[in-house]
This record gives structure tokens, C-alpha cells and sequence, in this order.
């Protein structure tokens, strides 16, 4: 009986042993990676084709909206002397109200960084209403707001938004987490150029029109005498066009 229990014994060796713990080992590492790829992949599970389709007509309809809410803002800009919000101290006609650029001999015109971000908030703020997602019923759509960069340059106007939308379809989750991007030949640039020079003639010489800095631009320029205290001007450039509309930038001048 004692020669049994030796070799029983001696079958449970160290090497067996340690054989059995690399299993279990591994057993663990596969469960792990299992967990961590569902955990990195669950929110880009794969749609079936023909939804994947579908997803691509959302990121261009996205990329549309932007196009088109950068024209919109840059239109709006130009209307009202550079803003989107109008402040309070604004020259208010029968029809529309505009920003002043000079008032009482001072230059009030809006800076070119304020004016990139009056037109970034008019993104931020008209993206989702461009974009409608009822025009997707299939799908059950949520996003977060959008976030808009512009950069007004002396020959276009462009913009980047940041638009990040989750799409469920069924048991299917998309996460889209895109960067667009939109640019428009509206030389917004040059044009604010050419109304501080107005402006800054204006304030050196308050008697008079400033005849020679409206020669030397390569805008129609008109001015219209809304009062004996008060001046409009209007800069079209023909060489801005959208829609074959030329753009147009305004501004008050409050002279006493």
C-alpha cells in the first residue's frame, strides 16, 4: 500500500501544477480582452450597408447646413455693421437697425476677431435648426452642441464646426464625431479695411466727406443722409458673390 500512495503522489507533480495555473491564465486574458474590445468598439458597431448609406447622406446634409449657415452669418454681418447681436446703441431706420462705426468722432467699428465670432455664434446657434433630424425618421438622433471656429481672411471667409452626433438604429449605435469645414468668397477682409479708412478720414476731418478714401477703394460705395446727424454707408462688392447676389457691408456714422 505504501508503493500506491508514492506514485499517486509523484503524478502530482510541480509541472502539472503550474500547467493548470497558465490555463486558468490565459482563461483570464481572453475574458479581459474580450471586455476591453467591447468596451472601445461598443459605440461604432457596424451598420448593415444600406445604413451606412444613410449615415453618409447625414454628414452631407451636415456639410450643406454649414456651408449654408456661414453664408447666412457672413450676410447678416454685413447688413448690420459687423454684428449678429445687435448692441443697444444702434442706429434704427424704418426697416432694420445698424451697428455704428463711427460715433461722435470716434472709430466704434467692430473689430475683425469680434466680427469671427459674431458669425461662429450664428453657426453654433442655426446648425441644429438647419439640420433636422426629423428628415432622418429611421434613425434615433442626439447631439451635442456644435462649436464653430471662423476666420475671416482679406479674399474669403471660411469656418470649422465641430458637430458630434450619436445615430441608433435598432440594436445598431453610430457615434459620428466629424470636423467640418466650409469656405465662401465673401472678401469680408478687404471690405472692413475699407470702412475704417472711411471711418479714420472721417475723424480727421469732420467737415467733410472722405472723398478721397471713397475714390481710392475698389467698392461701390454709397452714402445715405438719413439726418442732419447721421450718415449710412454702404460698400457692395461685385466680386463677392453668392447666388449671383453681390455682398453688401453697412455701417452708421453718427457726425454730431
Amino acid at each position: 500500500m505504501g508503493n500506491e500512495n508514492d506514485t499517486l503522489e509523484s503524478n502530482s507533480t510541480p509541472a502539472s501544477k503550474n500547467s493548470l495555473i497558465l490555463l486558468i491564465f490565459l482563461i483570464l486574458l481572453v475574458l479581459i480582452l474580450i471586455i476591453v474590445s467591447i468596451y472601445l468598439f461598443r459605440d461604432h458597431i457596424p451598420f448593415q450597408s444600406e445604413t451606412s448609406q444613410e449615415i453618409s447622406l447625414i454628414r452631407d446634409n451636415i456639410d450643406s447646413c454649414v456651408n449654408s449657415v456661414l453664408i447666412d452669418g457672413a450676410r447678416l454681418v454685413g447688413l448690420q455693421g459687423g454684428y449678429v447681436s445687435l448692441p443697444d446703441n444702434s442706429f434704427k431706420t424704418d426697416f432694420s437697425s445698424i451697428a455704428y462705426g463711427s460715433y461722435l468722432g470716434q472709430n466704434v467699428l467692430l473689430s475683425e476677431s469680434s466680427m469671427e465670432k459674431e458669425i461662429g455664434s450664428y453657426i453654433e446657434n442655426t446648425l441644429t435648426i438647419c439640420f433636422d433630424k426629423e428628415n432622418f425618421a429611421d434613425f434615433n438622433i442626439s447631439y451635442e452642441n456644435p462649436r464653430a471656429s471662423v476666420s475671416i481672411h482679406d479674399s474669403s471667409i471660411s469656418a470649422t464646426v465641430i458637430f458630434s452626433l450619436t445615430v441608433l438604429k435598432q440594436d445598431s449605435k453610430y457615434v459620428l464625431n466629424k470636423k467640418y469645414s466650409a469656405e465662401v468668397p465673401i472678401r469680408l477682409g478687404g471690405i472692413r479695411s475699407a470702412a475704417e479708412d472711411i471711418i479714420n478720414e472721417g475723424i480727421n476731418n469732420p467737415q467733410y466727406i472722405p472723398i478721397s478714401s471713397l475714390l481710392n477703394q475698389e467698392y461701390d460705395i454709397s452714402i445715405l443722409p438719413y439726418s442732419n446727424e447721421t450718415l449710412v454707408y454702404v460698400l457692395t462688392d461685385s466680386q463677392s458673390k453668392i447666388n449671383n447676389a453681390s455682398y453688401v457691408f453697412r455701417f452708421a456714422s453718427r457726425i454730431k
